[in-house]
């Protein structure tokens, strides 16, 4: 059975320590029958950013901004450069999220179940995760 392609993006700037979080987050989901693949764009980070990030999780594609994309600049960015990759669905996250094993493959399954979708997902805080903070709405 061919494996769903996933594209993960964000950009990111100057915020190594939550990018690295999250991607470490990110290598514990389950990723039963997908083909997951994760894009940053580092938008001139100075902190060492992209550096931690090569060499802690070499398979994630860095794309660099010269530190004026700001956050929908370089989501566009990162779209562009995910679209190449011809995958079937693309999630952009930011990279402060930190994320639940199962959350990926749960989203997926929502969006084949609801062809021509947008998925989105429950958002919780640390200090009160029985609340919800954030939910998208359902359009149709």
């Amino acid at each position: 059975m061919k494996k769903i392609r996933v594209e993960i993006v964000t950009t990111v700037h100057n915020r190594r320590e939550l990018t690295l979080q999250c991607l470490r987050s990110l290598r514990r989901i389950d990723r039963t029958g997908l083909d997951v693949h994760v894009i940053i764009v580092d938008d001139g980070s100075t902190d060492g950013t992209a550096e931690a990030v090569r060499a802690e999780f070499p398979a994630v594609e860095i794309v660099a901004g010269d530190g004026n994309l700001w956050y929908t600049g370089g989501i566009n960015r990162a779209l562009a450069a995910a679209l190449k990759h011809d995958p079937k669905y693309i999630l952009a996250i930011n990279d402060d999220e930190v994320f639940d094993e199962k959350f990926l493959r749960l989203m997926v399954e929502t969006a084949e179940k609801n062809p021509r979708s947008v998925v989105g997902a429950v958002l919780l805080l640390w200090d009160t995760p029985h609340r919800v903070f954030q939910v998208a709405p359902r359009w149709d």
